[in-house]
């Protein structure tokens, strides 16, 4: 069964902000590599919707590493799997 992907208001423009920063900063390159490697996470999502791994705190929500320094937190819900944020790593730390 594949999964349909749905995304929080908050995690599209998280989402959008991260791809702006990383033009900026780095380049055209970068941000599309970076796209493409969260596309490649969430076509595996799609299929295999327990592939990240489960939080301690919220065992509702898990990450998934997209990337080296990404990480995509979601919720699955009935057929869907509910993307709730997407955070670079590296700006946070």
């Amino acid at each position: 069964m594949v999964y349909k992907i749905k995304w929080t208001e908050i995690a599209k423009d998280n989402y959008h902000e991260m791809v702006s920063y990383i033009y900026d900063i780095l380049g055209e390159t970068v941000a599309e590599r970076f796209t493409d490697e969260l596309q490649s996470s969430l076509g595996k999502l799609e299929m295999f919707p327990f592939i990240g791994m489960q939080r301690s705190i919220l065992s509702s929500v898990r990450k998934l590493t997209v990337g080296k320094h990404h990480i995509l937190f979601y919720t699955v819900i009935d057929n869907s799997e509910v993307v709730l944020n997407v955070l670079d790593c590296k700006r946070f730390t």
